[in-house]
């Protein structure tokens, strides 16, 4: 199972920079849960996709992302 990371939120834009990219597998479309601890606080979905970075817009959100939460693929990647 991927796990990666929050590396910047903008909450005025609802956009996330996700610290992987195309290198590390991360798709355009694909769907992940935002996880802080043991609990999912949100969920985004990958928009742009570079090299070693993507951005993700925030779909749903219990409690804003921020830097360092992990991000966990969800089943079906929005596909």
């Amino acid at each position: 199972e991927a796990v990666w990371q929050i590396r910047a939120v903008n909450d005025l834009l609802g956009v996330v920079v996700v610290e992987a990219g195309r290198r590390a597998g991360v798709r355009p479309g694909m769907r992940l849960a935002v996880v802080r601890g043991t609990r999912g606080v949100a969920v985004v979905r990958v928009v742009d996709v570079r090299e070693r970075i993507a951005g993700a817009v925030l779909e749903r959100s219990e409690t804003a992302p921020c830097p360092g939460d992990r991000l966990v693929l969800l089943a079906g990647r929005g596909e």
